[in-house]
């Protein structure tokens, strides 16, 4: 079957920002001194345009309208727009000029920042011709050599309207800029980071969960609002949105990059005032630039919502923080984005009558609590140890893997070592490097098991730790079985040697079955130096650590450390990007594990990898277990794994999968979740973390 290959770019997070969130306003008064208790004080969000600059500091100046209003040349100075002046330039001097815009009229707007700056002007304010609109746009660059050493920045129409009603009733306006930055975002690294937070599904039952959000940097906490946010509950509505498309354009569908089109606000106000506004992105297109996902939230705060859930343009994927940091509207409601999958599968169910309830998280500092996926570790149990003590030699310690099945308690157990000889009808017929491999005769073997009866040396048991070959237990499908056998002629526990360098968590199809004595498994080179020791002439002496919770007690244990169930366990979303093929293109959230090692990021053809059918643990892993390589691939060397995690159920912890994959050739691996959870992927403190490289 011929492979698609994916290209894939993996991409690490680095620290969020430092600072809050800002309204990007100008203030204007009637005071020169910008007296908040002046007669006119208003704040006024203003975008800026490309081209203009960005003072820290930028004393107040007096507002003046420009003449004429657009500051646009007339049709003679086309091709020297640059020789011609405004009427009024010299009340505009050392003053703030006022500008309309004007979409009929024949210049752009760098062209009437200029015409002001060569007057003398110490800024510009552009009034927007789209009288509907709830933000402003921002004035771009048309001419790659203008350039502006003064702020220049937008308002809306109605905000501009404020301020020269103001300037017309004679009363002397002045404006100081604040806040106000070139809009090239570089507020936002130029590095991947993650912001992403969670939302709470309260309920209906079948949508019940902590989802992944994308956090919004224009997000209160911010300068003009509390530094803390608690948690808001509300009820989802779906947002009729109204929009405005100049040029004639038919309005059925908002895309501001490529149409002109705006939000001018929501049709259904009093369905969204105290509930949770939700945007579908069937009903937008996106565009970071034209800043759609704030007008949509400011459409929301202004009709009274208690807050704006928006989907993102993908159906599965998240980015991981939605842009500019700073905006002209003060919002004082949270914006999050989820992906196109949960928004559709929720308004659904509000179709079919269903409230939806979802809680914000909260915030007790510049953002909101970070979400972290669930900490899997596939079902295993932490690696231990087990030591080994020949009477004339210092004791031995040797890495471990623990059972499922284990006793729930159980005290540390010390007692001499004994190989115990598994019939050969339950032997494997040849090596199984590879291969499918297959038992001498499991009939006659699955008699001697019922006739406790498979252990050769049966007599030699009492009171001592069984070491049993893995190789030696093809045909015993069930862990317990075997176990079974040992106590039934009184052996203590069960070690299993197993036939490749790694250590398991053992487990079997009967969940909620225990044995009665504790069973560790080692790898292959620690069971070849235990036997090197036991064929000595001197008894060796075995030593279990203690169980308790079916687990091993972390005191008794060394190299060992408990996975603590608190966030230091777990690791927030990355993003990997697939390049190849076009169709598949794109970005999408993962989680991460915690045994990974420094990794600049990389480029990879992607390959499938598969464990024999058999390593799933739906019937046993005995067989699987048997095999020094279970892989059914032969994979080329610096490529990416791809792997569905339900094939390799037999190999807990992952870090195992992990090795097997290294150890092929992959410098990467992508392990498919069984479901829709993002997991961190946890090693639970198992010494094979050290040998991890990829």
């Amino acid at each position: 079957m011929r492979r698609q290959l994916l290209r894939l770019v993996l991409y690490l997070l680095a620290l969020p920002l430092s600072t809050y969130a800002a309204f990007q306003h100008i203030t204007v008064s009637s005071s020169p001194s910008m007296d908040p208790v002046a007669s006119v004080n208003m704040k006024i969000g203003c975008i800026p345009s490309t081209f203009s600059d960005n003072p820290d500091t930028f004393p107040s100046s007096k507002a003046v309208l420009a003449s004429p209003e657009d500051a646009c040349y007339p049709e003679e100075y086309t091709d020297h727009p640059q020789l011609w002046q405004l009427d009024n330039q010299e009340a505009i001097k050392g003053n703030i000029a006022i500008v309309r815009r004007c979409k009929s009229c024949n210049c752009y707007f760098d062209e009437k920042a200029m015409a002001a700056y060569m007057a003398g002007a110490t800024g510009v304010i552009i009034i927007n011709d789209n009288e509907e609109g709830v933000l402003p746009i921002t004035a771009g660059q048309y001419h790659d050599d203008y350039s502006s050493d003064i702020p220049v920045c937008m308002v809306t129409y109605d905000d501009g309207e404020s301020i020269l009603s103001v300037v017309e009733s004679g009363t002397d306006v002045y404006i100081s800029f604040e806040n106000v930055f070139p809009e090239d975002l570089g507020d936002v690294p130029d590095t991947d980071f993650n912001l992403l937070t969670y939302l709470d599904v309260l309920t209906p039952w079948e949508v019940k969960w902590r989802y992944p959000a994308s956090n919004c940097l224009w997000n209160p906490p911010n300068q003009t609002f509390s530094a803390s946010i608690d948690p808001v509950t509300a009820k989802l509505v779906k947002a009729e949105i109204v929009m405005s498309c100049p040029f004639d354009l038919d309005p059925n569908h908002y895309n501001c990059a490529s149409r002109g089109c705006h939000v001018v606000g929501v049709s259904n106000e009093a369905e969204l005032e105290g509930n949770f506004a939700l945007f579908l992105r069937e009903d937008f297109d996106g565009d970071q630039m034209c800043h759609d996902v704030q007008e949509l939230a400011a459409a929301a705060q202004i009709a009274g919502a208690a807050g704006v859930i928006a989907s993102s343009q993908s159906y599965w994927s998240l980015p991981l923080f939605d842009a500019p940091k700073y905006s002209p509207f003060d919002f004082t409601i949270q914006t999050y984005i989820v992906p196109g999958s949960y928004a559709s599968d929720w308004y659904s169910l509000m179709q079919a009558g269903e409230d939806v309830v979802v809680k914000f998280p909260p915030s007790e500092g510049e953002y909101p609590e970070t979400y972290y996926p669930h900490v899997d570790v596939m079902g295993a149990l932490p690696e231990t140890t087990v030591c080994a003590k020949e009477s004339n030699r210092d004791k031995e310690c040797f890495p471990a893997g623990q059972a499922r099945f284990n006793p729930v308690s159980f005290p540390a157990l010390s007692a001499e070592l004994i190989l115990a000889e598994v019939h050969e009808s339950c032997h494997d017929v040849e090596d199984l490097d590879g291969k499918d491999g297959s038992g001498l005769d499991c009939v006659t073997c699955a008699d001697l098991l019922q006739q406790d009866e498979a252990i050769t040396n049966k007599d030699k048991l009492a009171g001592k730790i069984a070491l049993v070959r893995a190789s030696q237990t093809f045909c015993i499908n069930e862990w317990e079985d075997l176990v079974d056998n040992l106590e039934a002629h009184g052996a203590e526990g069960l070690l299993v040697g197993n036939e490749n360098n790694y250590t398991y968590t053992m487990v079997d199809s009967e969940e909620d079955e225990v044995t009665k004595v504790p069973v560790f498994n080692v790898a292959i080179d620690s069971m070849e130096r235990i036997l090197e020791l036991y064929f000595l002439p001197n008894t060796v002496q075995m030593h279990f650590p203690a169980l308790l919770g079916s687990e091993v007690v972390p005191k008794n244990v060394t190299s060992y450390h408990q996975v603590a169930d608190d966030d230091d366990s777990h690791l927030g979303l990355t993003q990997i990007e697939i390049e190849k093929p076009k169709r598949l293109a794109g970005k999408i959230e993962a989680a991460q594990a915690d045994f990974n090692k420094e990794f600049e990021g990389g480029r990879f053809n992607l390959y499938g990898v598969h464990f024999y059918e058999f390593c799933d643990s739906q019937l046993s892993c005995h067989k699987c277990n048997l095999l020094s390589r279970p892989l059914t691939d032969h994979f080329p060397k610096g490529g990416a794994a791809i792997l569905d995690a339900r094939s390799a159920s037999c190999f807990n912890p992952i870090g195992s999968v992990v090795r097997f994959i290294q150890d092929a050739g992959a410098e990467a691996v992508i392990v498919v979740n069984d479901g829709n959870e993002l997991l961190t992927l946890s090693n639970g403190g198992s010494v094979i973390d050290d040998v991890l490289r990829i």
